[in-house]
């Protein structure tokens, strides 16, 4: 079987939420918008993103600091995993998941003009 490796750049829309499985392993999923312009055409490609372990125990607390929201710019890093689903309507649909193996945030979200809160404890290295 082939593994897709990616590497996506793109802004945070929509939540990010912080989930722990009934075996108790912690992770973080959140959607990254990347936009595309040749042209003159502009598009949008939505990929859900999740993380897991200690990157996702890094983000949930820039999650819970703002930093990590919608409109922060990141770079993830990950395994590229297609996944069908049925709609509310019954048509099937795909969806470009990815398994983040690090996430680089670029620019965090709201007034902080791309810098943390000075109280943050955080890493400028990828979790």
């Amino acid at each position: 079987m082939a593994t897709a490796i990616v590497t996506i750049s793109g802004n945070i829309g929509g939540n990010v939420e912080n989930r722990v499985t009934p075996s108790g392993h912690e992770n973080i999923q959140f959607s990254v918008a990347v936009n595309d312009r040749r042209g003159g055409n502009e598009s949008t490609a939505w990929y859900r993103c999740t993380a897991w372990g200690a990157t996702a125990k890094g983000l949930a607390t820039l999650a819970q600091n703002g930093g990590f929201a919608s409109g922060a710019q990141v770079i993830v890093n990950g395994t590229l995993r297609p996944r069908e689903f049925t709609d509310r309507n019954g048509q099937q649909r795909m969806s470009l998941d990815v398994d983040a193996s690090s996430v680089d945030i670029v620019k965090y979200a709201g007034d902080r003009n791309g810098q943390p809160a000075e109280d943050e404890n955080f890493q400028t290295d990828p979790f």
